[in-house]
């Protein structure tokens, strides 16, 4: 007689292994970190380490500036949009490293300091 065939046609196999693929797709979609950039806190963050980073930098030539007679608090508005503005010239890749490295480097940084303390006391 005949004989049951419990094979699996190629268009069943196929719908399965779509099924799975799709399964482990929203597992890793799911997974996936959120990316700095797309942080809220993350622009303030890079603004507030671009200003600061400027600031040191120039710190000197922005106190003369400061110190002139004409200077007000309008030229101070301009003088910071001025700076802020060049923020766009950093692409999103080139924010990230600069945070993530800058993170890397106040941990350090603060790890030091708080074993030169401890080793005060």
């Amino acid at each position: 007689m005949g004989e049951i065939i419990s094979e699996e046609s190629e268009s069943d196999k196929s719908l399965k292994n779509t099924a799975q693929e799709k399964i482990m797709l929203k597992d890793e979609e799911i997974s996936q970190p959120i990316p700095l950039l797309e942080r809220p806190e993350t622009a303030k963050n890079f603004r507030d380490f671009y200003m600061n980073q400027v600031t040191t930098a120039f710190g000197e030539d922005l106190d003369k500036i400061r110190k002139e007679e004409n200077f007000d608090h309008n030229r101070l508005d301009i003088l910071i949009d001025s700076l802020e503005s060049n923020i766009n010239i950093f692409s999103d890749i080139e924010k990230e490293l600069e945070l993530v490295t800058f993170r890397k480097t106040k941990d350090v940084t603060d790890s030091h300091v708080t074993h030169d303390v401890s080793k005060k006391k």
